[in-house]
């Protein structure tokens, strides 16, 4: 893979983070400035959406997390993302479960629910970007690395007129050998 294609991968990694990091940071931090009670069962609106103080809390740490993991490796950016996607469906889908009930103590009501859907597709979108596809290319690392080869092509190293090794539709069944490996 080229430079410039790792320098795309690693910006959609951090990019992601960076960006639903801050939109998470300032939601939680303009529900502390609004001093809006720790726990309810509705909660006071904040930017379009009802929170609690614990849901600002948790919202300002989650940030800080995916704030922090910009500025780190891409893998670990993207393992990031793609954790804190899972989680973010994993309370929507707790949340709309529990909505109106004594248990919901975040103050959540429908919108909340969406806006946690949509900001663990768009985490797990930006992680899973160049990871995971049917067709990634072999001088992508994520390919390589499954297959057991460098991260970086060797000068020469013939990917053929389709991208595989050995200029196949299909991953070379010779990957030993491109590896530098005897059979």
């Amino acid at each position: 893979m080229t430079s410039t294609s790792k320098q795309r991968l690693a910006r959609v990694y951090r990019t992601g983070a960076g960006v639903f990091g801050f939109v998470l940071a300032v939601y939680g931090v303009v529900g502390f400035v609004q001093q809006v009670p720790l726990t309810a069962h509705r909660g006071e609106p904040v930017l379009g959406m009802p929170t609690t103080g614990l849901l600002a809390g948790i919202s300002v740490v989650t940030g800080l997390i995916l704030l922090f993991a910009a500025f780190l490796k891409p893998a670990i950016a993207s393992t990031v993302d793609v954790a804190i996607g899972i989680l973010f469906l994993l309370s929507g889908l707790i949340n709309i479960c529990v909505l109106r009930t004594s248990l919901e103590v975040l103050g959540f009501d429908m919108r909340n629910v969406i806006f946690s859907f949509v900001v663990g597709l768009g985490l797990m979108t930006c992680g899973f970007y160049g990871r995971v596809s049917g067709s990634l290319p072999p001088d992508n690392p994520n390919w390589r690395r499954r297959h057991g080869l460098p991260e970086e092509p060797r000068e020469g190293e013939d990917l053929g007129r389709t991208g595989y090794p050995g200029g196949g539709t299909e991953p070379s069944r010779d990957l030993d050998a491109i590896a530098g490996q005897k059979e």
